[in-house]
């Protein structure tokens, strides 16, 4: 993931998920400085506009014992929470999320993403990035160590 930032070939927004879904894994290995150096990045790139990386920063941040900048982020989801346009980024938040969770594999975690991604292609059917993500676990959930693996199997039934 951390190569994969430095690749100038990104889009912007899956440079954003990548750089939130790095600083959450950061956060939980206890790599403080660089969790909060990678959502700084994210935070500028945003304009403090992306739900995702308002709630990592807030949990950062109130680990951290910065309980300032934890209430600011809690003040702007707040805020975000009241404009027009806060069921797109909601939106968009859900579709974040399941590109982590394609990212992490494993059967629970391709059965959230399914779940976020169907849910945000319903919204909106005309982000073909997040229908590609969609298929894409589809194709994952067919693969024979995820139908087979866990206490939790894929649904087949729900692929065909």
């Amino acid at each position: 993931l951390l190569s994969e930032i430095d690749s100038e070939d990104d889009y912007q927004n899956e440079l954003i998920m990548k750089k939130n879904m790095l600083s959450w894994i950061y956060f939980r290995l206890y790599k403080i400085e660089d969790a909060v150096k990678l959502s700084n990045e994210v935070i500028k790139l945003t304009q403090w506009r992306n739900i995702s990386s308002l709630g990592n920063r807030y949990m950062i941040m109130c680990y951290t014992g910065d309980e300032l900048e934890a209430k600011k982020c809690l003040d702007i989801l707040k805020k975000l929470s009241n404009e027009t346009d806060f069921d797109k980024l909601f939106i968009e938040a859900k579709a974040e999320h399941a590109y982590y969770y394609s990212r992490l594999g494993g059967t629970d975690n391709i059965n959230r993403c399914i779940d976020l991604f169907s849910k945000a292609v319903e919204a909106r059917p005309d982000n073909y990035m997040w229908k590609f993500g969609l298929g894409l676990a589809y194709r994952r959930a067919t693969h024979a160590n995820i139908l087979f693996s866990g206490p939790q199997r894929v649904n087949v039934e729900e692929l065909t």
